[in-house]
């Protein structure tokens, strides 16, 4: 089988996101199964509010391009987002649209989704949304999410009860099978 690169982009700017975390745990499986797997933080690009001005004017901001370049390396890519007024976070939002500027990077890129939430529905809503949105932009989004609730109850000390143990890992899972079968 051929090795994947994932990436993995958190949709939080939160210091002590859970989000971020369970990315982790995600990501650590990804090497776990001997490929290679990077966390792009969005804190440490410091992106600016899109503007079509901007990006309209043929040269991107340095930390775009990088960021870009990233994504666009990447076999596959597994987003982390919580979940803020029943969508996907501006942060994210914001980088998705500037990735998006000039090309499509996300076209045929294979797309695994995971949000976390203190309430009953899990961030499934942001998921929702991440899901049209990635869709519209010609990814491939594996079946499985994780959209995972009460994170005080189903995250306790770094580690996922084993329900969620097991959803996570067939998002890595499907990701990691498509993105290697579709390898261009």
């Amino acid at each position: 089988m051929a090795k994947a690169n994932i990436v993995g982009v958190c949709g939080s700017l939160r210091q002590n996101s859970l989000n971020r975390e369970i990315l982790r745990l995600g990501l650590d499986m990804v090497k776990a199964k001997g490929h290679e797997a990077e966390l792009l933080d969005l804190r440490s690009f410091s992106l600016p509010l899109f503007n079509e001005d901007i990006a309209g004017s043929g040269t991107l901001p340095e930390n775009v391009s990088l960021l870009k370049n990233k994504v666009r390396s990447a076999s596959g890519l597994i987003i982390a987002s919580p979940e803020y007024n029943a969508s996907i976070s501006s942060s994210l939002k914001n980088a998705i649209d500037w990735i998006f500027v000039n090309d499509n990077p996300f076209k045929y890129k294979v797309i695994g989704l995971i949000g976390v939430s203190t309430v009953w529905w899990g961030a499934s809503r942001s998921l929702s949304h991440a899901r049209s949105i990635f869709s519209h932009m010609g990814s491939y989004v594996v079946p499985s999410q994780l959209a995972l609730p009460f994170a005080a109850q189903n995250f306790l000390n770094g580690k996922l009860s084993k329900e969620y143990q097991d959803t996570l890992a067939n998002v890595v899972d499907e990701l990691i099978m498509l993105s290697t079968k579709l390898e261009r």
